[in-house]
């Protein structure tokens, strides 16, 4: 496989991770909002039990999102390093 392929094979995974992204973010907020409300109606909690839960997962997805940006990464460096490595 040459290395241009293996660019386009790049992108069309990063451009893959941004789909990714919207789900790691959307879900665990849709998640924690209805969750929230369902503790806040069964148990009677004196605070908003919403808001601690939105930040947990709010940081939760900053870090998936983290994870997934330095694997692309280093996979663009590899193949950075095997084209400096060949010429």
């Amino acid at each position: 496989m040459d290395k241009q392929t293996q660019k386009d094979i790049l992108v069309h995974k990063t451009f893959k991770a941004m789909l990714n992204i919207l789900v790691i973010f959307s879900l665990p907020a849709f998640a924690a909002l209805f969750l929230g409300k369902f503790l806040q109606d069964k148990i009677s909690i004196g605070f908003n039990i919403i808001w601690p839960l939105l930040a947990g997962a709010f940081i939760f997805s900053w870090v998936m999102t983290f994870r997934l940006y330095f694997k692309i990464s280093e996979e663009f460096k590899k193949l950075d390093q095997e084209k400096e490595n060949s010429k």
